[in-house]
């Protein structure tokens, strides 16, 4: 038996990143914090998870580096949270996490 398929296309991965970052937020919520991701952050970590060749690579890793872990550091280092918002933004090709007292 051969198995063939097509790698994921762009659109899929960022598809697949925005569910990744609704199931990340689940974890927050509990902290009564808002999380906004900036359009494009998705297009900077979907430029680091696609591969042509193989469609989506390294997810995880790469989330948990350039976006989980430093949302959990921003958010040990402001603690109380409650009513901030979280803002993750794509600044210079690179993933960005600031914490606000605006709320949108």
């Amino acid at each position: 038996v051969v198995a063939s398929f097509t790698p994921l296309t762009r659109e899929s991965v960022r598809a697949i990143l925005q569910l990744a970052m609704q199931e990340f937020y689940r974890e927050l919520k509990p902290l009564e914090v808002r999380m906004r991701v900036q359009g494009q952050a998705y297009e900077v970590l979907a430029d680091l998870c696609h591969s042509a060749e193989r469609g989506l690579e390294n997810l995880n890793e790469r989330l948990e580096a350039h976006v989980f872990r430093p949302v959990r550091e921003v958010v040990q280092e402001s603690l109380p949270v409650a009513g901030k918002t979280i803002d993750i933004k794509a600044e210079d090709n690179r993933i960005c996490v600031e914490v606000s007292t605006l709320s949108v």
